[in-house]
């Protein structure tokens, strides 16, 4: 009986070490999409202030007479 429990003990272990390495793998691939979406945030915010100073160079006063 001691000999089934140590092996269902052992069991045990290995699936929670398995699910925590599947948890922190997880995380970490989550972590890396949430940086990229971060730098391509910026990247299109550089992107659409570039354009507003395109229009305001265009359609300044001066240059419309």
């Amino acid at each position: 009986m001691i000999r089934f429990l140590n092996v269902i003990a052992c069991i045990a272990l290995l699936g929670s070490a398995g699910y925590a390495y599947s948890i922190k793998y997880q995380t970490l691939y989550q972590s890396e999409q949430i940086a990229k979406m971060k730098r391509e945030i910026a990247n299109v915010r550089d992107a659409l202030g570039m354009q507003r100073a395109e229009w305001a160079f265009l359609t300044r006063p001066e240059r419309l007479q």
